[in-house]
């Protein structure tokens, strides 16, 4: 496969609500989606609302290894990836092929609402470039509009976490808004499979997966659609 340079966007929030409990990335569907794009020789920079090393969500850390069929990636590698972390502010989304929006539920509070994560994903969605979500981070999109400032996700296929999946958890009470709920008020077509089955939408330059689960997919039909671009631009040239 081509060699793509593509953007890992993390949060940089640690503090679940008002609660006391620590949040931040959820390391294991970051290795999930980080050991596929290795696989394939990926060029990845991870970027942050703060930049530098993001909070590691302790509910979702790794002990040693996560292996995925045959994909495997330690601790080691993905805390060099994120302490190597960019400000978002500081990216240029002319140099990326695609953007990855990295679940975890530190998500919900910044990258939803940051004015340079917005600004950012509305560049990526303005120059007609893959933009890629998975679990909480789908919630990332709510705030992305077209140029008439209507949502980008109003008429689109998308999926994220579900209610159901929430509300089997233990931190309903402290977030500040379902996923599921806000992509239906965007006026997008949501879909989702059972708690904790894999589920990906596609929608032209739009790739959602609803929960871990869903990484691999996700990023396989990322992965997939960077090469039916590639050949479709070496069909077209002169």
């Amino acid at each position: 496969m081509a060699s793509y340079k593509v953007l890992l966007m993390v949060t940089s929030h640690g503090n679940l609500g008002f609660t006391k409990e620590m949040t931040g990335v959820d390391l294991v569907q970051l290795a999930i989606c980080y050991a596929a794009l290795d696989a394939y020789d990926v060029d990845v920079t991870a970027c942050s609302v703060k930049g530098d090393m993001p909070p590691i969500d302790p509910l979702y850390d790794l002990e040693a290894e996560v292996n995925d069929g045959q994909l495997s990636v330690d601790r080691g590698a993905l805390m060099k990836l994120l302490a190597s972390s960019k400000r978002i502010v500081q990216i240029d989304c002319a140099e990326y092929d695609a953007v990855i929006v990295c679940g975890g539920y530190g998500a919900l509070w910044d990258l939803t609402c940051d004015p340079d994560s917005v600004t950012l994903l509305d560049d990526f969605y303005s120059a007609d470039k893959y933009i890629c979500a998975f679990g909480h981070a789908s919630g990332a999109l709510i705030h992305v509009t077209r140029e008439d400032d209507t949502s980008i996700l109003a008429g689109r296929r998308v999926t994220g976490y579900s209610n159901g999946e929430e509300l089997a958890g233990n931190r309903a009470d402290a977030i500040p808004f379902f996923v599921e709920d806000e992509l239906v008020r965007c006026e997008a077509l949501y879909s989702k499979a059972e708690n904790n089955q894999p589920h990906v939408e596609i929608d032209d330059r739009l790739i959602t997966g609803q929960n871990t689960a869903s990484v691999r997919c996700t990023i396989d039909a990322l992965l997939v659609a960077l090469k039916s671009l590639s050949i479709q631009k070496a069909c077209s040239s002169p």
